[in-house]
């Protein structure tokens, strides 16, 4: 994003420079910018869908850290509610086929092409889980792991 700001910048600078504005009338664009990017996203942060949406992740967050210790193990696929706690694996988020894992193959010669997010689950048994690209059933997980309140969340029995 910085990157971003600062090309975006230089291109706005070239371009007043190009129609002849003047220093005063430049800092007057740039301050009329920053007041509109202020209200866009002061409108985004106090919708109401989007405080809701903070809430619930900020409950799931709160639910995982109550259920489990400092040393506890967890496994979130999706990068959902790790916080403060260790995952199981090098990967902690969005790995499935077709997804990061393939991506990182590539760029390491196939370091992880073994990798299998069932069977890590199984050697090291989190006490909370993501189903995010996993299939509990086919996994044979299912009797261990139990739905939470919390869509994708699962505890172990």
């Amino acid at each position: 994003m910085a990157l971003f700001s600062v090309g975006a910048a230089v291109a706005l600078n070239a371009g007043m420079e190009r129609v002849g504005w003047k220093e005063r009338g430049k800092a007057l664009a740039v301050v009329l910018l920053s007041l509109l990017h202020i209200v866009v996203m002061q409108e985004r942060l106090l919708s109401h869908e989007e405080r809701s949406r903070q809430r619930r992740q900020l409950d799931r967050i709160t639910f995982v850290l109550a259920q489990t210790g400092q040393d506890d193990v967890i496994f979130d696929g999706n990068n959902d509610f790790n916080i403060f706690r260790r995952d199981a694996h090098y990967f902690w988020y969005s790995i499935s086929k077709g997804k990061g894992l393939d991506v990182h193959n590539k760029l390491t010669g196939g370091r992880f092409r073994d990798y299998d997010a069932c069977a890590v689950i199984r050697a090291q048994r989190p006490k909370v889980i993501s189903n995010y690209h996993l299939d509990l059933e086919a996994c044979g997980l299912a009797d261990i792991y139990q739905p939470t309140e919390f869509n994708k969340v699962f505890i172990r029995k």
